[in-house]
């Protein structure tokens, strides 16, 4: 059988044998070894290409890793460690609500309703069109993996934006978390303002717009003035759970996410442990709403 079987191999890869069958000649090639090198790299893309493939390594290897640094903290801490995406412990519908409840939506719906009767500007009547435009093709066109957004500045992309990523989590296909990815902190700190005034606290509980780029702390001081206040202190509280912010942020377990493209495209792209941890098994389809990446021209 294994005769066999090397048999079929080499009658469907004849350069297996192309060194014996053309000896002599190879041996006044100068360049035999780039010539049986070529002839492997042909074998190996009959075989699979080379992006899949890494996608494929990448997936798996970060998928281990993340699984490991979860059992460890739930070993060391005896405790099981949360994942904060939408879903039961985390419904979507007060996010929903507290969108639809802000002026610029329901100035929106006013002029869908009734163009003539919105009392909108001629601008934001434009904007208006724009946002329900969007709207509909993502919704006709929900299974399609990319949705391009380009418009001019102060078009209203951010608010745009905002609308269709909660369209896809409510859209059924499975998606429980929204990554927004900008070319500048500063863009980053723009949008969580926005994000913060849309979904305030009181209305969203718990729900958490996470920064992660190269100035924003993990545990920032006002997170950590509002829990001293809440123990009665003025000093920075003793029951802060340092491994779990530590590993949230390294696996992303948060609802909405902003970041920079240079952690992006590190989680990609990077070969360390630590940037292994986020990589495709979180960025993947089953556990991501929408990336949304703004290009400056």
């Amino acid at each position: 059988m294994k005769i066999k079987n090397q048999y079929n191999r080499v009658k469907e890869n004849p350069d297996y044998i192309r060194y014996y069958r053309d000896q002599q000649d190879l041996l006044q090639n100068d360049n035999v070894f780039g010539c049986i090198r070529l002839e492997g790299n042909k074998r190996q893309n009959k075989i699979h290409s080379p992006f899949p493939f890494y996608v494929l390594v990448k997936l798996l290897y970060s998928t281990m890793v993340a699984s490991d640094f979860r059992a460890t903290y739930q070993y060391i801490e005896q405790q099981v460690p949360e994942m904060h995406y939408f879903g039961e412990r985390l419904p979507l519908e007060p996010m929903l609500e507290a969108y639809r409840q802000t002026g610029i939506v329901q100035g929106i719906e006013s002029y869908r309703q009734n163009p003539d009767a919105s009392g909108l500007s001629e601008m934001n009547q434009l904007r208006a069109e724009l946002f329900i435009e969007t709207e509909r093709r993502l919704l006709e066109r929900l299974q399609e993996p990319v949705f391009y957004l380009e418009a001019p500045t102060g078009s209203g992309k951010t608010n745009m934006s905002i609308n269709l990523a909660l369209h896809l989590l409510n859209s059924g296909l499975g998606l429980n978390k929204l990554i927004y990815v900008f070319p500048f902190n500063s863009l980053i700190e723009q949008t969580r303002q926005t994000l913060n005034g849309i979904f305030h606290k009181e209305q969203v509980n718990d729900y958490r717009v996470e920064v992660i780029n190269s100035i924003t702390p993990m545990v920032t001081e006002e997170e950590l003035e509002a829990e001293a206040a809440l123990e009665g202190k003025n000093k920075e509280p003793d029951n802060t759970d340092f491994k779990r912010v530590l590993l949230e942020r390294q696996l992303l377990q948060y609802p909405v996410t902003l970041t920079s493209h240079v952690n992006f495209f590190n989680y990609l792209f990077g070969t360390g442990r630590e940037a292994n941890l986020i990589q495709l098994h979180a960025l993947s389809k089953q556990r991501m709403g929408k990336i949304t990446i703004p290009f400056m021209q």
